[in-house]
């Protein structure tokens, strides 16, 4: 208990410290915290750079998820953000149950009443946009879709329970084990949808995803209930600031990243996504060599959920600054791709197999539920599902679906309750840091540099052009710890927990990064 105690003091001491470049960004994206690497079917080790696989979630960390508890126990800080959360989505401080869920119209009233409340000592609680509560989200959470057991214990849902007071769906009230949507008030740009009711973009922190719901259920009539975790803070989170650098990059100011502004235009399976990343990288793709598939948070934060191709037949995402590839989807209509995320979706099981990774929907998020009885934008385009990460790996209880279209026959495959497309071939959008914004990665030329995993447990990797060089290990009193040239190959696991300089001697330059021994 003391150990553990003593490093959750160093790593917030050390997270308050680097977070000197993130108070000015008004939209860092908080890192989704895989902390494992994954090839189609399961866990692997880190992979290297060259080697398959490499270039996922896990391999990179900037700007960690550290929140503070209040002494109360009611509110939660974000260090990253700046933006104060209600531990959980009601006034009881304690974990949320079923009679915690309300109406959208019920949600609203509500907040008046919590902010009459002076509730944790604030006035000012709102219902927070999509990116808002996405920002909460954790990519260490595994999916209980499939768990037929009884022992909750060994779940882990996709948001840190240290700080937020969570509770899975209870079955003897007729629940499943995923009823967890957490509401935003961001609604769906089109309404009626093609379900023929408003959608609500919410994040289920039990499975682990973003899907526009309707906010009446089909079957009775009602007005359909939600969780809403209320926020207050800086009105500037989730807002874009894009500059077109004229060289077919995009910079954003607010979050610190640059992206291409065009895809691959090309539907890869999730393998062939992250090699063609290191292929791009090998190239100095756009005068750059450290390009990297963004993790589902990254991804996301570009979406622009002003845009549906329902709506204007556009893209979600900013069409002033980025080109996505027109595709033909299962319906045959004009649409726009699905994306993949370097994020392994995780199912709970005991033997490490993964087969899905994270996408977002910049076009529909197709669907074939029983309702309709057809293809429609059941989630809404914005939405952030997962996809089998090749075609071997479709589930074999998918359905096919047929549809003839001007003469053309268009197959698709469905599956799940609202019967979402799969396809297990997406497109890829590139990602890098803009100089200066490493978040935990500060050193002298971040855009070069990197270690993985960060915060580390017995070995530290190296990434970008110091992974040849002579490295100085040291504590924060100076004291050198290691010296040497093979560091990939030394175990620091018997070293103390706390934190570390990494100092990189190569040539004429050194380089130097902060880094957290766990």
């Amino acid at each position: 208990m003391r150990k553990a105690i003593k490093f959750k003091m160093i790593a917030l001491l050390f997270l308050i410290a680097a977070r000197s470049f993130s108070q000015t960004l008004t939209f860092p994206v908080v890192d989704a915290g895989q902390v494992k690497c994954y090839n189609s079917n399961g866990e692997i080790a880190f992979p290297a750079t060259g080697q398959a696989f490499f270039g996922q979630d896990a391999q990179y960390t900037f700007h960690p998820a550290t929140y503070v508890l209040s002494a109360d126990t009611k509110t939660v800080f974000d260090n990253n953000t700046g933006l104060t959360w209600m531990s959980s989505p009601n006034t009881s401080n304690s974990k949320p149950v079923k009679t915690d869920r309300m109406t959208f119209s019920a949600a609203q009233i509500w907040v008046t009443t919590v902010n009459g409340l002076n509730y944790g000592g604030y006035n000012d609680w709102r219902i927070p946009t999509i990116k808002e509560i996405y920002s909460l989200y954790s990519s260490r959470g595994t999916d209980p879709s499939s768990y037929i057991g009884t022992d909750l214990s060994v779940l882990t849902p996709f948001i840190d329970t240290n700080y937020f007071k969570y509770k899975w769906g209870n079955t003897a009230l007729g629940e499943r084990l995923i009823d967890q949507q957490y509401a935003s008030k961001t609604t769906f740009i089109l309404n009626p949808s093609g379900s023929g009711y408003q959608k609500l973009f919410a994040v289920n922190f039990a499975d682990g995803r973003i899907k526009g719901y309707d906010m009446t259920d089909a079957l009775s009539g009602l007005p359909k209930t939600f969780y809403f975790q209320l926020v207050r803070g800086p009105l500037t989170y989730g807002i874009n600031n894009f500059v077109d650098n004229g060289d077919q990059t995009i910079s954003d100011t607010n979050t610190g990243l640059m992206w291409s502004k065009n895809d691959n235009w090309a539907a890869l399976n999730w393998s062939d996504a992250l090699t063609w990343v290191q292929t791009q990288n090998t190239t100095n793709y756009l005068g750059y060599n450290d390009w990297r598939m963004p993790d589902v948070k990254e991804l996301q934060s570009i979406v622009n959920y002003s845009n549906s191709p329902d709506y204007n037949s556009l893209a979600a995402i900013d069409v002033n600054y980025f080109v996505c590839s027109p595709i033909v989807n299962e319906n045959g209509q004009a649409d726009f791709p699905y994306y993949w995320s370097s994020s392994t979706h995780a199912p709970y099981n005991t033997t490490g197999n993964a087969t899905e990774a994270d996408y977002v929907a910049f076009g529909r998020a197709m669907g074939w539920p029983a309702s309709t009885g057809a293809w429609i934008d059941v989630h809404g385009a914005g939405a952030q599902r997962s996809d089998p990460k090749t075609i071997s790996n479709f589930n074999p209880g998918a359905i096919v679906h047929t549809v003839v279209v001007g003469g053309t026959t268009y197959t698709g495959h469905s599956w799940g309750p609202q019967g979402d497309a799969i396809r297990a071939a997406n497109f890829v959008r590139l990602v890098r840091n803009v100089s200066n914004t490493t978040g935990l990665n500060e050193e002298s030329d971040p855009a070069r540099f990197n270690i993985y995993p960060n915060p580390f447990i017995n070995k530290i990797r190296i990434l970008g052009n110091a992974s040849h060089g002579d490295y100085i290990l040291t504590n924060i009193t100076g004291q050198v710890i290691w010296e040497g040239i093979n560091i990939e190959q030394v175990d620091f696991s018997t070293i103390e927990s706390g934190i570390y300089f990494l100092k990189v001697h190569k040539q004429n330059s050194e380089l130097t990064i902060k880094i957290l021994k766990q």
